[in-house]
């Protein structure tokens, strides 16, 4: 019974305490779970290469912006990777197989932020445009036993969108969790455009703490 208490004023003191920014400059650290879909449908000197798969992959990054209430703006930079889970030579799927997709983004972004429904609790949706790099490399022995690997990068026009919550928990402090599905132009190389979806859990931390609620 006493626990219950306590945690109900825990919760309580936590709520009433939290606050909502008005202005001013701050950072975010992020990282979490990328799903990256078949991307994948070229020839590569005569072979078809096609119906890659990849295992869980993750994204981790950073961004520097500015909010001025309710919209936000900010540079972002992250980092995707995912391991090889299976692909196709020749329409036929391959074993022993190894390789992986590496991803960087350099976004501008521009967010909305929305009233609070809760207090403290902040919704959020966001566009962003930038520039993209990717890297696949592919290996596998075919039923002859000859070693065929494939390994190419190239940049594009990159593009996302993002929805998510902040917890604006102190003056110069919040937490967020957000869905964001990002895309690009056809890569060259890969015959298909690159796309992934990520969730991913930040930290927040704002520098004029002394601008706040």
């Amino acid at each position: 019974m006493r626990f219950g208490l306590f945690s109900a004023a825990l919760l309580t003191s936590t709520l009433v305490s939290a606050t909502v920014p008005i202005d001013g400059w701050y950072s975010n650290v992020f990282g979490g779970y990328s799903y990256i879909p078949n991307n994948l449908s070229t020839y590569r000197n005569g072979y078809y290469f096609s119906n890659d798969s990849f295992q869980s992959g993750y994204n981790v990054g950073g961004r520097f912006g500015y909010k001025s209430n309710p919209l936000r703006y900010e540079g972002e930079v992250t980092y995707i990777n995912g391991d090889l889970s299976s692909f196709k030579l020749n329409n036929a799927r391959q074993s022993h197989i190894d390789g992986s997709i590496n991803d960087v983004a350099v976004m501008a972004n521009i967010y909305y932020d929305f009233p609070e429904a809760v207090r403290g609790i902040e919704p959020y949706l966001g566009f962003g445009i930038g520039y993209n790099w990717v890297r696949t490399s592919l290996t596998s022995k075919i039923p002859t036993g000859i070693l065929t690997s494939y390994s190419d990068s190239d940049t594009s026009f990159a593009y996302q969108g993002l929805a998510g919550l902040s917890f604006n928990y102190i003056e110069y402090l919040s937490l967020n969790i957000e869905y964001r599905y990002l895309g690009t132009n056809t890569i060259t190389y890969l015959g298909k455009i690159f796309q992934t979806d990520m969730v991913s859990a930040g930290v927040t931390y704002r520098f004029d703490g002394n601008r706040y609620k």
